[in-house]
């Protein structure tokens, strides 16, 4: 197990750069500015710009994935979920990548802040939400939901529903791919059709 954290480590700083993140952009006070309209509140969206920043720099150059919960009545970090490489559920650390864990910790935290909780948490391939990421938003009563790509794409959304994986597999796999031929439009096109369909849910670049 040492010897694979080991190499998760050396991945970690900066060996896999597909998704790695420019650090001199997040310095950048347009940056910041990316997220002064995510809610009404200056102050919380400053607290979700500061969020955004901490974690793209901690997941630099790996394809593991951070999620911060914050409430909405108290402005400030409630939950983290911030080291998904030592999850002893999966030997395989392969397993433990692009995936939010929700631990018992976790779970007792969403249930005590039920309705008051807005999400962001990193994407390492830069795409829009996932089925899944909609049906979490759904199942828990999250606020809002943010996803923060290391490329610079960020989303937005929210959802009144479950998403099946299929269905959204389906959905993507159905798009025209000599209009939209790669994976992070297509997915756009995707979200696009399943609201023209009259799935309750929305999804906005920020």
């Amino acid at each position: 197990m040492s010897q694979r954290l080991s190499q998760y480590e050396v991945e970690r700083y900066g060996r896999n750069k597909k998704t790695s993140v420019d650090r001199t952009s997040l310095k950048d006070g347009s940056y910041s500015s990316k997220f002064k309209n995510i809610t009404s509140d200056p102050q919380l969206n400053r607290l979700i710009a500061e969020c955004a920043r901490e974690i793209l720099a901690h997941r630099s150059g790996t394809e593991y994935e951070d999620m911060y919960w914050i409430s909405v009545s108290e402005k400030r970090v409630v939950c983290k979920s911030s080291d998904a490489e030592k999850n002893s559920d999966y030997e395989d650390l392969e397993l433990r990548k692009r995936k939010v864990w929700y631990t018992d910790n976790v779970i007792r935290i969403i249930d005590k802040y039920k309705g008051d909780l807005i999400t962001i948490h990193n994407h390492p391939g830069s795409l829009p939400p996932s089925a899944e990421d909609f049906t979490c938003n759904y199942i828990y009563g999250y606020v809002l939901g943010l996803t923060i790509g290391h490329n610079g794409n960020d989303f937005k959304y929210s959802s009144d529903t479950e998403i099946s994986a299929y269905r959204y597999r389906v959905t993507i796999a159905d798009i025209d791919r000599t209009l939209f031929d790669n994976e992070i439009d297509r997915r756009k096109e995707a979200i696009k059709k399943l609201i023209s369909k009259g799935f309750p849910i929305t999804c906005e670049e920020v």
